[in-house]
């Protein structure tokens, strides 16, 4: 699927997962001061599509705190890379996450 020219990840915003039960959800607050990263599970540039696919990928429950320098902007970006190279390469690729 061909990147959709008007998908910018600057206007999705990170949000709660209302489907979760309060008790249970994430909230930004959760990340406020931690030292963590909100790291995409689903990254937001594997879902370039359209704006409402990218947006979901910014609800915390695809989230994950996550070191920032040294993992989050760069491992975790690597492998987020190596996983779309090799989609685009085969015509069958499985990815999870958790």
């Amino acid at each position: 699927i061909k990147p959709a020219e008007d998908v910018d990840r600057g206007k999705s915003e990170i949000k709660e997962d209302t489907f979760i039960h309060s008790y249970f959800r994430s909230n930004n607050q959760d990340y406020k001061g931690s030292g963590y990263d909100r790291g995409h599970l689903a990254a937001a540039a594997n879902h370039r599509s359209n704006q409402k696919i990218m947006d979901q990928t910014f609800y915390l429950s695809n989230i994950a705190p996550q070191v920032g320098v040294g993992f989050n902007r760069d491992k975790w970006n690597d492998l987020e890379k190596e996983v779309r190279y090799l989609a685009k390469k085969n015509d069958n690729t499985w990815v999870c996450t958790g």
